[in-house]
């Protein structure tokens, strides 16, 4: 169940950090099938993701949601920290590894960022039939 080790995965992750969240997955998604490296990817994407947001954006609230909606998974995660100049280019890898680990999955991600802003990644994968 995805979104069931998802949801553990996050808590232990902001569980110790005095940062307010709500996880917000889909009740019903049984029928979701990934296969390990879609899996592997998702879930270091998301927690690449969060973990930006704890170490650099000063959040004081994350949102993480998901939807499954027709045949792809969508994913929304915004917290109201910050926020980064999107066209600059960082010294670490994570954007790059996000984005990498995305386009592997066949999917597309739009950044969202403002500088005192805030931060929003909007992601989505296609599932297999």
């Amino acid at each position: 169940q995805v979104f069931a080790y998802l949801r553990e995965q996050l808590n232990k992750q902001l569980e110790y950090t005095h940062i307010a969240y709500d996880i917000s997955f889909p009740q019903h998604s049984t029928d979701i099938v990934l296969n390990n490296q879609q899996g592997r990817n998702l879930l270091l994407v998301t927690k690449e993701i969060v973990n930006n947001a704890i170490k650099h954006s000063k959040a004081t609230h994350i949102s993480i949601e998901a939807d499954l909606k027709q045949v792809s998974l969508h994913f929304v995660i915004k917290d109201n920290g910050a926020g980064f100049d999107v066209s600059k280019t960082y010294m670490g890898n994570g954007l790059k590894n996000i984005r990498k680990r995305i386009a592997d999955m066949n999917g597309s991600i739009d950044i969202e960022s403002a500088i005192g802003n805030g931060s929003c990644f909007r992601y989505h994968i296609p599932l297999e039939g």
